[in-house]
Formats: C-alpha cells, sequence, structure tokens
C-alpha cells in the first residue's frame, strides 16, 4: 500500500519521486499487488518523472486520491479515468482519544476557554508568521486564548515559536510542545472555537470535529480539501494579510454553531468516502485469493 499523504510531488525536493515510485516498481518486480491508498498527487513540475509515475501506476492493482486536483494530474499523465478512485482523506476515519484524556491535557496546560487553535510551520521565506502573530494579537484583544499547535516536531515547535516571540499578548498564548497522539490532537483540536491551519492535517482534524477553520495555503492540497468543503484558503503563505486573517476568523467564530452543523453536513459523506480504499482491498483479495493472479 502506498500513501496517504502527499508522496509524489517534487515541492519538497526532487528525491520524494523517485523514492516512493520506487517501492511501488520494486512491489511490482515481485510480482505483489499495488495499492495507492488516498495519495494527493503533485505538485510535479519536472516532466521527467512522468514516465516513471505512468508506469508504475498504470500497473497498480487499485487506484485511489483524496482530491479532484489529484485525479486529474493522473489522468493528464495517461491513467485512465475510470481506474481512479476519488475518496477522502483517511484522517478523516480516525476517532479522538476518550473525552477523560483531553480533559487532563486541557488541565496540565491551564487551557482556558474559548481557545483559538493555530498549527503553523516553516515555509520559504516564513514572512506569514508575521502576519499570523499580529492576527492572533487581534483575536486575543477580543478575549481568545491561543493555543499553539506544533503537529510536527521538532520543526513545527519552532514555527510556533516564532509567532509567541512575535506576539504582543504572549500571556494568552500557550505552545503545546507536549508529544500528542494523533487521536489527542483530533479530541484537543475538538475544544477549539476556531482552528487557523497551514499544516493539512490540521485542518482536516477541525474538519473530522465540525470545528470551524481558516485555512492558509502553502500547497495546492491546502486549496483542495478547502474546496471540498465549499470552502478556501484566505490566502496563502505568500499573499495572506493580518486583515484578512482576522476578518476570516471572526466571521467563523461568529458563524459558530451554523458553520459546526454545516460542517458536520459535508463531512459525514465524506468520512463514508474515506473507508473506499480500505474495503477495496479487501474486495481485491476476496476476489484474487494469490498475488501471482495480477498481471505484471
Amino acid at each position: 500500500m502506498s500513501g496517504g499523504g502527499s508522496l509524489l510531488q517534487d515541492a519538497s525536493g526532487f528525491r520524494s519521486i523517485p523514492y516512493y515510485a520506487g517501492i511501488i516498481a520494486m512491489a511490482q518486480w515481485c510480482r505483489q499487488p499495488v495499492f495507492i491508498y488516498a495519495q494527493g498527487i503533485g505538485p510535479i513540475r519536472q516532466r521527467r518523472f512522468y514516465p516513471l509515475i505512468r508506469s508504475t501506476f498504470r500497473r497498480a492493482a487499485y487506484i485511489s486520491v483524496r482530491d479532484e486536483g489529484s485525479a486529474k494530474l493522473l489522468a493528464e499523465l495517461g491513467i485512465a479515468r475510470d481506474r481512479i478512485e476519488l475518496v477522502a482523506d483517511p484522517v478523516l476515519t480516525l476517532q479522538p482519544a476518550p473525552s477523560q484524556e483531553i480533559d487532563a491535557i486541557v488541565a496540565s496546560h491551564n487551557l482556558a476557554a474559548p481557545f483559538v487553535a493555530v498549527s503553523v510551520r516553516h515555509w520559504r521565506n516564513n514572512r506569514f508568521l508575521a502576519e499570523v502573530a499580529a492576527a492572533l494579537d487581534r483575536l486575543a484583544e477580543r478575549g481568545y486564548a491561543v493555543v499553539l499547535l506544533p503537529l510536527h516536531p521538532p520543526n513545527d515547535v519552532r514555527a510556533c515559536q516564532t509567532v509567541q516571540r512575535l506576539m504582543r499578548r504572549r500571556k494568552q498564548t500557550v505552545l503545546l510542545d507536549s508529544p500528542l497522539t494523533p487521536p489527542q490532537w483530533l479530541g484537543l483540536i475538538g475544544r477549539a472555537a476556531l482552528v487557523i491551519g497551514v499544516r493539512l492535517h490540521a485542518l482536516v482534524f477541525a474538519a473530522a470535529q465540525h470545528v470551524p477553520m481558516v485555512g492558509i495555503s502553502y500547497d495546492p492540497k491546502i486549496d483542495h480539501f478547502l474546496r471540498q468543503l465549499g470552502d478556501a484558503p484566505v490566502g496563502t503563505t505568500e499573499t495572506v494579510s493580518t486583515a484578512a486573517l482576522v476578518e476570516a476568523a471572526l466571521r467563523k467564530l461568529e458563524a459558530g454553531e451554523e458553520e459546526r452543523r454545516r460542517l458536520a453536513a459535508l463531512v459525514t459523506p465524506l468520512r463514508e468516502l474515506a473507508w473506499r480504499p480500505a474495503q477495496a482491498i479487501v474486495d481485491h483479495f476476496r476476489v484474487n485469493r494469490t498475488p501471482s493472479t495480477m498481471t505484471p
């Protein structure tokens, strides 16, 4: 199984595509069936990778992608569209940690409600971190506590520290640098009044818990996911402004329960789609009892 996440892309470097496509190719050389599990494909800026992706994906036993943009890109590379199943991010199937675990995390960090959960990362020149910090000061002035969530330590810890250092109202800010499990992150985000996210999975966690969110895009996968929710990023890491971020945050906070109901209605069918790859793999092995039945 290859996935999930954005593995076949060259935005983070030229090694990712040959590494992950190479693993798929090795499995196929060993006559093992390969399942592309809810991947996000692209961006792919270097056309030299096209033949490798086309060759390995054409021989895959099953292909699923988590957004329409990925399906379109694979079709442009020469993969038959009827072989590509459009599903949803597998994280939507995750269950939060028990409530008592989340209560303990909230108590140990003295988290005050209502709080705004914020997930940032380093990206290029990091100009957007100053805009985020200024926006959080404005929200703190309105009585919201700020909880900074480093989902991918240690790099995200440093990004969160930068935001905290740039803020004037640091006393209303908590940097949650304790290691948490994904179910604990999910449960904690479920307690937030709003999530501001650069990290995709901060937004997916928010959606799974029906928490209003504001996304800042650094990669097309952010745009694709928010589009599934009838939303769009407030800006990119290059263009986002303090004013736009504050306006979007206050709009979502004011919508409150109405926004939660809207998300619940949209996420329910997406969660069902997120289970589709697992079911497809089970179905494959019910029909094909041995890997040797696969045509190489």
